[in-house]
């Protein structure tokens, strides 16, 4: 028997939140929607993480042992940086825009915006959250900034602390209905107005520094605003209801990364955000896998073998999270009826690569957009090469329309099929 699927709702009314099914014929599934995601830490690998050998037929060191399932689906990519680069220890300042952030005249720190948020306005139109900014109270090689996302005013964009906080802000508050949802944000609303104007009756009384940190202070109200605004316009739309445990609101380390890798898959599933970055924790992870000392005492591995030993267990941690990531990206369906990861953009990298070393750094990109990559390779590109080159190839394949994007040369050519 040939079913509706218009009628089966029709009949359901919104009690329920049906799945593409197959019985009701491919007809009506929508296009699956391109997804991009940026994923960075502080303090880069040792040198025995890289492999030493190009191509197709390179062979992963053990450290990345627990990718080697996805291998066909990665490529890595030697010898990028950012010449604008100059400290190991504030990484996420312009791993994601490419700035000179200590070179504007006049001013102190000045930044520019993160690819991520050129591709949000686009990609995010028509989703609950133009893009989730995910983050932790652990900064350890971070430097400036609460995420790893900046405005186009060069601005840090606020990031989302806790795995907690982040399933509350996809799925929370279902048991709201319209009117008592309007009344709570028009409150925000109110609250932020107020607070504004108390703000900038500081301006005539404060220096010229602290008023380019008031700057930065406004233009995160500034994003409340607009966050406060969007959400006011899905408030007749209930948040989606998923089968996931809340998560406990301690959570650290390597569950908290894990978590928040869950959550970012079904964020996709539910079609909540389509942008993503994480500002990942270090410090949490270590010690959760047993390990006393501090990312930047471990970072200054040198030939010391305990800090080598240490090391290579982070390592290997940190791969087995990002391998089970792409398991669960690989798991999941989309709306139709492909994996989200053959729809999905996913870099992995920092801002150093080994020791305190900010030229070659780690570059990873794995996942797909309708085939336009092709992947299972090392490759080798020339001496110094942009790493926005690689974010300029993540934009344009996700279809970004931009012929540039910070410094970059061009896209990477060797990764289009």
């Amino acid at each position: 028997m040939k079913l509706n699927r218009r009628k089966f709702l029709a009949g359901a009314g919104s009690l329920l939140c049906l799945p593409q099914l197959e019985s009701f014929g491919a007809a009506e599934a929508a296009p699956a929607p391109a997804r991009l995601v940026f994923l960075g830490f502080g303090y880069g690998f040792t040198d025995h993480f890289y492999p030493k050998t190009f191509g197709k037929d390179y062979k992963l060191t053990p450290s990345l042992v627990s990718l080697e399932k996805h291998k066909s689906d990665f490529s890595m990519i030697n010898n990028l940086y950012h010449q604008h680069s100059k400290s190991p220890h504030s990484g996420s300042e312009s791993y994601l825009t490419g700035a000179d952030v200590l070179g504007t005249p006049g001013k102190k720190f000045h930044n520019s915006i993160s690819v991520d948020q050129v591709a949000a306005p686009v990609m995010g139109r028509d989703t609950r959250y133009t893009s989730l900014q995910l983050s932790s109270s652990d900064n350890d090689g971070h430097g400036r900034g609460s995420s790893l996302a900046w405005n186009a005013s060069g601005k840090s964009m606020s990031g989302i602390n806790s795995s907690f906080a982040l399933f509350n802000m996809l799925f929370g508050g279902g048991a709201m209905n319209y009117e008592e949802r309007m009344a709570m944000l028009q409150q925000s609303k109110s609250v932020l107005d107020a607070y504004v104007g108390s703000i900038k009756s500081m301006r005539p009384h404060t220096s010229r520094m602290d008023n380019e940190r008031l700057d930065q202070y406004f233009q995160s109200l500034r994003e409340i605003e607009v966050r406060i605004g969007k959400e006011k316009l899905w408030a007749k739309k209930p948040k989606p209801i998923v089968d996931y445990k809340l998560p406990d609101v301690e959570r650290n380390g390597v569950d908290e990364i894990r978590t928040m890798y869950e959550l970012m898959v079904l964020a996709m599933q539910t079609d909540s955000s389509r942008v993503f970055t994480y500002r990942q924790p270090l410090g949490g992870l270590l010690k959760a896998i047993g390990l006393t000392a501090n990312p930047h005492e471990l970072s200054h591995w040198g030939t010391s073998e305990a800090n080598v030993k240490a090391n290579f267990q982070r390592e290997l941690k940190q791969t087995e999270l990002l391998s089970h990531f792409f398991d669960r990206l690989k798991e999941t369906k989309d709306v139709d009826g492909s994996r989200i990861f053959d729809n999905c953009l996913v870099s992995y990298g920092s801002n150093i690569r080994s020791g305190h070393g900010i030229s070659n750094v780690p570059a990873f990109i794995a996942g797909n957009i309708d085939n336009r990559l092709k992947h299972g390779q090392h490759l080798e590109m020339p001496k110094n090469s942009p790493l926005c080159n690689l974010w300029l190839t993540m934009l344009q394949t996700a279809g970004i329309q931009v012929g540039s994007f910070s410094d970059s040369t061009g896209t990477i050519s060797e990764l289009l099929a």
